[in-house]
């Protein structure tokens, strides 16, 4: 008979995701209703995504915490060229990105507390809609929407709107 695959629990002193690196990681992965579940728990991730078998519906993950280690924040928006895709290799499409529910309890990039963060987004002919991206802690909030659009001529469009009680 058959043996159906009923989990995956993996340990990695560090798990590569999206990026960024998160060190000493444990992901298990088990079925869920109409897809599976993914649990990571590490010191700078812990939370659930729910990955859908229907390639329509939302991925949506709940966290308690994010603490994303991207580029460093006095960089990451310089006047240097962007990098381009490695030879051989697209650079992604975000109308292939399926749509996204993201909560978020305590989100961090780099040294940024950012705090709670929801996001919200939906694929469109060319690319992305973000209906809602949203970042509150207790000085300040970060609201966005806006498209992103791929193809030779790829481009991002933010509508962004910020309050702060520490500039």
């Amino acid at each position: 008979g058959e043996f159906p695959l009923r989990g995956i629990d993996i340990t990695a002193g560090r798990l590569q995701l999206l990026g960024t690196g998160f060190a000493d990681a444990r992901l298990v992965a088990t079925p869920a209703a109409g897809g599976t579940r993914l649990r990571f728990e590490a010191a700078a991730v812990a939370g659930e995504l729910h990955l859908p078998q229907d390639p329509r519906a939302p991925v949506v993950g709940t966290f308690e915490r994010v603490y994303w280690q991207g580029p460093d924040p006095a960089t990451a928006f310089s006047a240097s060229p962007a990098p381009t895709a490695p030879a051989g290799r697209d650079a992604t499409d975000p109308a292939k990105v399926p749509p996204l529910q993201l909560d978020i309890a305590d989100f961090r990039f780099g040294d940024l507390a950012l705090g709670r963060l929801a996001l919200r987004t939906r694929p469109t002919a060319d690319g992305l809609r973000i209906d809602q991206l949203q970042a509150v802690a207790p000085k300040q909030r970060i609201e966005a929407t806006g498209t992103w659009s791929g193809g030779s001529a790829g481009r991002t469009r933010l509508d962004m709107r910020a309050q702060s009680r520490d500039f």
